[in-house]
């Protein structure tokens, strides 16, 4: 038989602990830590560029790096969590699980309205909050200079004819604006489709974008309840406790895998 799933990690140290060791709640919190190491990892990375090669590398490095990855780690996301497609839902779900929309740090919140339309909003946003005591030039860099490109990308990732707008952003006018900000997600039938960044074919050829998970026999789960997928319609309200226990170690895994791309 069997021990029993763990709550935390307290108590002796055990050398055969895994992820699969602990419970669905353990796992929920672990994996809101994982999906917000991205977000603490290029506070760390960013300012060194800034620092070595100066401001333009760092728009630059930001660009890049999440234009790169984020294509790769979405899809594979859909596919772990069978909600592969090419409309705005399939989009919604991935910022659900995204590194860079990390839960309650961002409070992303969602309206979808047909197949190729929708919008999301932020009452909270905690990287906003980061950057506006550094002034407005900081708060356009991220919201405008990196955002414009990236969440292109990330949208192109389901459907190339896929774009996200802005509705109102930062700088705040008043500076108490809430939400943060409201972008419209569509599809555009008569758009170019975008094309990929040049480094996003070498990432995908890496060891890294195609790495297996290690996940337990779906026929025997650990522990009862939750959504063994996200094949089902999408939820404006989703959250990891939504998910089975098998569920939550694919997005433990995957958030570990996205973090790792976007270094």
């Amino acid at each position: 038989m069997p021990p029993p799933l763990r709550d935390s990690a307290a108590g002796p140290f055990d050398p055969t602990t895994t992820l699969a060791s602990f419970s669905r709640q353990a796992l929920c919190h672990l994996g809101r830590e994982y999906l917000l190491i991205g977000h603490l990892q290029d506070r760390v990375g960013l300012p060194l560029v800034a620092q070595q090669f100066g401001g333009d590398a760092y728009l630059q490095f930001s660009i890049d790096e999440w234009m790169s990855a984020s294509p790769i780690y979405s899809r594979r996301m859909q596919r772990a969590l069978g909600f592969e497609g090419h409309d705005v839902a399939t989009v919604f779900k991935n910022l659900q699980l995204d590194i860079g929309a990390p839960p309650q740090f961002m409070d992303f919140q969602f309206r979808l309205d047909g197949p190729d339309a929708g919008e999301f909003w932020l009452p909270h946003c905690g990287a906003l909050l980061d950057v506006e005591p550094f002034g407005e030039q900081r708060v356009k860099l991220m919201c405008h200079d990196i955002e414009d490109p990236t969440f292109d990308a990330t949208a192109a990732a389901t459907n190339p004819r896929m774009r996200m707008r802005p509705i109102h952003r930062p700088p705040r006018r008043p500076a108490d604006r809430v939400p943060h900000c409201r972008w419209r997600v569509f599809v555009d039938p008569d758009a170019e489709p975008l094309a990929p960044h040049p480094n996003l074919e070498i990432l995908a050829g890496t060891r890294l974008a195609q790495i297996p998970l290690v996940l337990p026999d779906p026929a025997a789960p650990a522990e009862p309840g939750g959504w063994p997928d996200y094949s089902g319609p999408f939820d404006p309200g989703f959250q990891l406790e939504d998910l089975s226990h098998r569920a939550l170690l694919v997005v433990a895994q995957e958030a570990a895998v996205q973090t790792h791309l976007l270094a």
